[in-house]
């Protein structure tokens, strides 16, 4: 067994160690403020993976830290994003959403605090991952899906050989 008296890890006073999310979720707003303007059209396939890595991570740092209300902005982000949804707005309406979302995601990384140690059976305890970690997450999943996007002639089924 273990110390039951034993006093959880002490807790890092670095911001960032503090709110993990905060960094991740600064770069997902600036692309998504950068996609409120004018941009060529493969800046959007670009953005749709950085938004669908963005919604993930939400949801990963608000299951981690118990804040699991959060999880509300990150699946509509993940499935309205998602090259696969077919959903079509006007630009207007992107932009706008593009700006809301970046509001939400910046307030999201504020607030979300970093998940607490637990204690394992052994008596160690298990600390949360690093906010590099998550972002180095993030970094293979919007790369994964940007070049899925970008190429849909490897992606996606070629419907003018139907």
């Amino acid at each position: 067994m273990y110390d039951q008296d034993e006093e959880v890890p002490p807790q890092s006073t670095s911001y960032v160690d503090r709110r993990p999310a905060f960094i991740p979720m600064f770069v997902v707003a600036m692309v998504a403020l950068v996609g409120a303007g004018r941009m060529p059209i493969e800046y959007y396939d670009f953005l749709r993976s950085v938004m669908i890595s963005g919604g993930l991570l939400v949801i990963a740092h608000a299951i981690a830290s118990g804040k699991y209300g959060w999880i509300g902005l990150g699946l509509p982000m993940a499935f309205l994003w998602a090259p696969g949804s077919q959903i079509s707005f006007d630009r207007q309406v992107w932009q706008l959403l593009d700006v809301a979302v970046a509001i939400a995601v910046l307030l999201a990384g504020t607030l979300i605090p970093a998940a607490t140690p637990k204690r394992q059976p052994d008596g160690s305890w298990w600390g949360p991952w690093a906010w590099w970690k998550y972002f180095a997450v993030a970094g293979v999943v919007c790369m994964i899906l940007w070049g899925g996007i970008s190429q849909p002639s490897y992606s996606l089924p070629d419907y003018d050989s139907l």
